[in-house]
């Protein structure tokens, strides 16, 4: 049986992730994700889930029409072998102070 191990370097996979959506760095936004067309984007909206690289774009037009603070929660990062996974809580904070709580999973 695969050992679970916490993995420090999907944690700093997410945590970039998350300043390169605060400083709206759309091209370094597009370099996390795989080019793969089974790439599979699902937002919280029912109608944003988008496989391929179109489900990057729609992420990007939302990071070029709403800037926002991540806070992080407790991101849970694992690997078993060759598989990983990370998720997280955090809230998100608009300019004009009000926020959300999201889920991340990936």
């Amino acid at each position: 049986m695969t050992k679970i191990v916490p993995s420090e370097e999907l944690r700093a996979f997410l945590l970039r992730l998350y300043a390169l959506m605060e400083s709206r760095d759309v091209d370094g936004f597009r370099e996390m994700f795989s080019s793969s067309s089974q790439l599979l984007i699902a937002g919280s909206d029912p109608q944003e889930w988008v496989m391929g690289r179109a489900g990057v774009e729609v992420f990007v037009r939302q990071l070029d029409e709403m800037p926002f603070k991540i806070k992080p929660g407790t991101i849970q990062a694992y690997t078993a072998g060759s598989i990983g996974w990370v998720a997280d809580q955090p809230r998100l904070r608009l300019p004009n102070g009000t926020g959300a709580g999201k889920r991340v999973t990936a």
